[in-house]
């Protein structure tokens, strides 16, 4: 009997390399807010001292679009359904009145939000109750979710400690977007 194989010889002077891409999704993802904005607070007086105020609203708009169905991509056999998703914190250093006669200090502990009710395919961040001095959520979009334009705001509320001097203090909260991208 007649029995046919065929051999391949490897070139051991040949080598393979893997070269791969991803593909942006199509559309845009911006944050945008009123740079340097200044939020005054308004005292109220009880029997605590506080201070409540708004955030200035930032603004996220996403039109981002999700990939096609791709068999030979296993997490693609489906396609992705949507839009990234994304997220906005924020956080704050203490308030200061290097002015004042001590010096004044209001730790960011005392400094609290509620962020607004956001509509559309997101959804506000808890209100936070130990402070601002770590990174507390705005808003956030699930994987699948965000298209759109939103407007972000946070209501603050200020307890103010006996012990702080007389004056004006300021604080600066940072306020940072992650346009999460989960294409694998």
């Amino acid at each position: 009997n007649t029995v046919n194989e065929t051999v391949t010889a490897t070139n051991p002077l040949a080598t393979t390399e893997q070269i791969t891409v991803t593909v942006p999704p199509q559309g845009a993802f911006t944050f945008s807010g009123t740079a340097n904005a200044s939020v005054p607070l308004t005292v109220v007086t009880g029997a605590t001292l506080s201070a409540t105020g708004t955030t200035v609203p930032v603004t996220v708009t996403d039109s981002r679009t999700g990939l096609s169905p791709n068999p030979s991509i296993p997490s693609l056999v489906n396609g992705f359904n949507g839009f990234p998703g994304w997220s906005v914190v924020g956080q704050a250093t203490d308030f200061t009145n290097p002015t004042s006669t001590p010096v004044g200090l209001i730790p960011v502990a005392d400094l609290n939000w509620t962020p607004a009710t956001v509509t559309g395919d997101a959804t506000a961040g808890a209100a936070s109750t130990a402070g601002l001095g770590t990174a507390q959520t705005l808003a956030s979009a699930l994987t699948g979710h965000g298209q759109g334009t939103f407007s972000l705001s946070a209501g603050l509320n200020l307890a103010i400690p006996t012990s702080a001097p007389a004056g004006a203090y300021t604080s600066t909260l940072t306020l940072t977007a992650n346009p999460t991208a989960n294409f694998h």
